[in-house]
Order: structure tokens, then sequence, then C-alpha cells
């Protein structure tokens, strides 16, 4: 019991404190916005190794169905 008091008593703490958020002017353009947050991106949605075949219509690709095992699929 004596850790959560202690849990308790330091959000209480922090509730209680003032914040100051930092805000800054926007980058100008959205061509800078967006190099900026690309900065911060892990990985693409569909790697081009995945994709199998693209027309104008539909794009096929390889998914790993987890709930089936990890089987792949397209």
């Amino acid at each position: 019991m004596g850790m959560l008091n202690d849990f308790h008593f330091h959000i209480q703490k922090a509730h209680k404190s003032k914040r100051v958020v930092h805000c800054q002017t926007s980058l100008a353009a959205a061509d800078n916005e967006i190099q900026y947050l690309g900065q911060y991106t892990q990985r693409v949605a569909i790697t081009n190794q995945r994709i199998l075949n693209i027309t104008d219509t539909h794009v096929t690709f390889i998914a790993i169905d987890y709930r089936d095992k990890a089987q792949k699929k397209l």
C-alpha cells in the first residue's frame, strides 16, 4: 500500500504545479512542416518489397495475418 500512496502523492504534486507550454510560430510553409515532421517517422506503411502488383484500380501486396498463425497473405 505504501507504493500506491507514494504514486498518488507524486500525481497530486505534479497536478498542482504550474505548466508552461512552449509554442512556436508556424514554419511558414506546408513543405517545411512536412519536412520537419518527416524526420520523426519510423517506417513506411508498405515497403516496396511487399508490393507485388499495381494497376489503375488495385494494389496487391503481402500482409502478415497474426490472427492466423502469422501467415503471409495477399
